[in-house]
């Protein structure tokens, strides 16, 4: 170009100097829609510069995505490149969900946020948190840790900037709160675990709080081996006698705490309120594996397709689908965040189809299995007794699957009361199914074998499970609700106990619909059960060691 600018009004003699530099290209990268870049995005290079290796910027791709490779469009002397990426996906093609990140919630004035926040499971770049595995307890998130208060007035942001004090560092975070349970979640080195635990109360001596893991939940429910006979389950309870006396009140509403919901399946049309994504805090669900879907189906779906084989227990009542899972993951502060979530909304009855999983306990004998139930798992316990209490309060029922470990029911923490339904499953033979938890800590059973019901992408599928008979359970639950909004658990636990049919194997009564209703109807509501306790005495902790070592010794024992 010239020297001086030659875009002017002369005024005097000018002399215009020609300048000269070498013929350039400019290289433009942009971040396209799913990602960002780190490095420089922009740089001039000589005319004949061939692209090295070192000269392209990092790309870091949204959770969900993957970096694959650069567009590439030249105009002139400008070279522009835009960031391609693609969907990853599982094994069986399902595309990852975006629930968020995992960050430091504190704000720049050192306050939490107001709302909920749970952190997901899955990192930014889409790949697991570091976990322990634990045979006979259920896996945890090895670097993440839960704080639960035992004051109810507690000052979380207080609490937050105290923290803060006493781990500066930035590889110590606060990712999660719940302003509900009083529960603060924080980030720390997975080698510092054991040291933090151990430290915290001493340091932070003027909160009272304990501490408890963050285990991973499991999914309670899986493809049936049989999709002969749709619909027996139906026949079973005596669901079209029970729709003599209600199909269910739209004023009623079941919430299915669980893995998302195919929202355009017909099952579903006009039904569902309140949904809620407790890690993005909004009403995007996603369609999980399809279990939550299957789950509402059972107890509140439509009753169209009864004809063949598939329909809500409750089709006249509303739907509150509450998805709990990063891509399938869930863990102890989703799910009862979800729970707390669903009871604040005015959910009648809350389904929980999910809970830890306790693989290798089944080798132990009763009597060893009982005295886990008795010393372990009791900050978990704790604070399963604090979200029951708020449901009694609130007159609200608690629906739980006992699990599908052929273990006492009573030892995940939550099934340890009869202040909740925990619900055993029933095979086609009318007996407790080979799988289902059992005993002590069960109090009601239904189908849970071979189970038709709602799948995504408008099908439907049979699956086995616990996760099968507790929806069935809520529908029966929402009915009677229907009938008599002011039944608490006791009542409702004593009329389908009451009226129930006795099956088989060491489970409880499972559930006959129509006789259920026909008692409700009555008005000759029995009182509450005088146990309102089926768990354990609390008695000392033994110690996850021991549990390991008890599972060590009989499996010797077999051996030899």
């Amino acid at each position: 170009g010239w020297s001086p600018d030659i875009h002017q009004v002369l005024a005097r003699d000018t002399v215009f100097s020609a300048n000269y530099g070498a013929d350039l290209q400019q290289f433009i990268f942009e971040p396209g829609k799913h990602g960002r870049i780190e490095g420089p995005d922009t740089f001039n290079r000589p005319a004949s510069y061939i692209l090295r290796k070192v000269d392209y910027p990092t790309v870091i791709a949204d959770k969900g995505y993957q970096f694959s490779k650069w567009s590439y469009s030249k105009a002139g002397n400008e070279s522009r490149f835009v960031a391609q990426y693609r969907r990853i996906t599982t094994k069986d093609g399902r595309s990852l969900d975006d629930n968020g990140k995992v960050h430091d919630i504190v704000g720049d004035d050192g306050s939490l946020p107001v709302g909920n926040v749970v952190a997901p499971v899955l990192g930014d770049d889409g790949k697991r948190p570091p976990i322990i595995q634990r045979p006979g307890a259920p896996d945890i998130i090895a670097n993440r840790l839960n704080l639960y208060f035992e004051n109810d007035h507690v000052n979380l942001d207080a609490f937050a900037k105290d923290f803060k004090k006493a781990y500066p560092g930035d590889e110590y975070a606060i990712i999660g709160c719940d302003h509900l349970v009083k529960m603060i979640q924080i980030q720390i080195p997975e080698s510092s675990r054991d040291r933090v635990r151990n430290e915290l109360p001493s340091r932070l001596s003027s909160y009272k709080f304990f501490v408890v893991d963050e285990s991973l939940f499991q999914l309670t429910g899986y493809s049936s081996a049989t999709n002969t006979d749709a619909g027996w389950h139906l026949k079973a309870i005596h669901l079209s006698g029970a729709w003599k006396y209600t199909k269910g009140s739209p004023k009623v509403t079941v919430a299915v705490v669980d893995d998302g919901i195919d929202y355009g399946h017909p099952m579903f049309d006009g039904k569902i309120v309140h949904p809620y994504n407790v890690f993005t805090q909004s009403n995007t669900l996603s369609c999980g594996e399809g279990h939550g879907t299957h789950v509402a189906g059972l107890a509140a779906g439509s009753a169209v397709y009864y004809s063949k084989g598939a329909s809500g227990v409750a089709p006249g009542c509303k739907l509150m689908p509450v998805q709990v899972f990063d891509n399938q993951y869930a863990t102890f502060s989703s799910v009862t965040s979800g729970i707390m979530y669903a009871l604040h909304e005015g959910a009648d009855v809350v389904n929980v189809s999910l809970g830890p999983e306790f693989k290798g306990l089944d080798a132990l004998p009763e009597t060893q299995q009982r005295q886990i139930a008795e010393s372990e798992f009791k900050n978990e316990e704790r604070v399963w007794r604090e979200i029951i209490s708020v449901a009694n309060r609130k007159n609200a029922i608690l629906v739980f699957a006992v699990g599908n470990d052929d273990i006492l029911a009573c030892i995940p923490p939550e099934c340890r009361t009869d202040k909740t339904l925990n619900v055993a499953a029933v095979g086609r033979d009318y007996r407790a199914t080979s799988f289902s938890n059992y005993g002590q800590g069960s109090n009601i059973s239904a189908p849970g074998e071979a189970i038709y019901s709602a799948f995504p992408m408008n099908s439907f599928k049979s699956l086995d499970g616990t996760s099968m008979a507790a929806p069935i359970v809520s529908g029966a639950v929402a009915l009677m609700k229907s009938m008599n909004r002011k039944l608490d658990v006791g009542r409702i636990l004593r009329i389908l106990r009451l009226t129930g049919r006795q099956v088989p194997g060491d489970i409880p009564p499972m559930v006959q619909l129509d006789k259920a209703l026909a008692l409700v109807k009555s008005g000759k509501i029995p009182a509450s059960s005088p146990s309102d306790e089926t768990g354990p005495v609390v008695s000392k902790d033994a110690g996850y060691a021991e549990i390991r070592r008890l599972i060590q010794v009989y499996k010797q024992k077999i051996k030899d």
